[in-house]
């Protein structure tokens, strides 16, 4: 679900929208000033509510990470920067979630 914010410009409203795409990033977009700018945000936010209802504009499954992969890489990262009673608690958290 996405919102429509107003931003004050030189004295004019501005509208932008905020909403979660089909491939789960945050975007931000800016749309008009105005009246006529609140209007299309309405419709344009609609339409992107809905393209991320039907998986529109989704990641095909070949460029998408699997969690096993992403907890390797974020183990993997987090390895340098803590301590190793951290790593380890992390680990076991991870091992929780992935199958045997």
């Amino acid at each position: 679900m996405g919102s429509i914010r107003k931003r004050l410009r030189r004295g004019r409203a501005v509208y932008f929208i905020d909403y979660i795409a089909a491939t789960g990033e945050r975007i931000r977009q800016t749309i008009g000033e105005g009246e006529a700018g609140r209007r299309l945000a309405r419709e344009v936010l609609a339409q992107r509510e809905a393209e991320a209802q039907l998986g529109i504009h989704r990641l095909p499954a070949s460029q998408t990470m699997r969690l096993v992969e992403f907890a390797e890489d974020w183990l993997g990262r987090l390895r340098p920067r803590v301590k190793p009673a951290t790593l380890e608690s992390y680990e076991d958290a991870v091992a929780h979630l992935l199958p045997p």
